[in-house]
């Protein structure tokens, strides 16, 4: 985590910069959310269904630096429709597809100043940004903080424990 952390800060992203999400469910999604916790950034995960329309709607909407896809997935090169999306959101600074954030991340140095990066999150930033389905329009924006996790995590162990 703390390699693709330093590979974030790398690229430019830190303290309530977004990167937009899409991937199945994989090792790299889950390392995905830590290093961009760990650096004070947000991750808006979307569904790998979702092509470039609603990507459209959500990369205006977020302002995204970067974007993580996953490269082809099921007979659909995400890679290719990030790449042309990127065109048109003059923010997007990075697309990067889930096989070389793994070989990017994997060898890369730990930076010495991520603590210094962690230091800079508030437990009221924004964690997570959540969409809704949009069945009537676009999607809805749902924005999470990392208190609303821990709040969650306190009702579960609540009423499961």
């Amino acid at each position: 985590m703390d390699r693709a952390a330093s590979f974030l800060l790398d690229l430019g992203i830190g303290k309530d910069d977004i990167i937009v999400a899409q991937t199945p469910n994989t090792i790299e999604l889950v390392v995905t959310y830590l290093a961009a916790w760990r650096v004070a950034a947000a991750v808006s995960p979307v569904p790998v269904q979702w092509r470039a329309h609603e990507l459209t709607y959500v990369l205006g909407l977020t302002g995204a630096k970067a974007f993580i896809v996953a490269g082809v997935f099921k007979d659909f090169d995400h890679l290719e429709m990030a790449r042309k999306l990127r065109s048109a959101h003059a923010g997007l600074e990075h697309v990067v597809s889930l096989d070389s954030f793994h070989q990017e991340t994997t060898g890369h140095a730990v930076r010495d100043d991520l603590d210094e990066a962690t230091a800079e999150l508030d437990a009221n930033d924004i964690s997570v940004i959540q969409w809704t389905s949009g069945t009537e329009a676009e999607p809805k924006a749902c924005p999470i903080s990392h208190n609303n996790w821990g709040f969650a995590r306190f009702i579960y162990l609540i009423f499961y424990s």
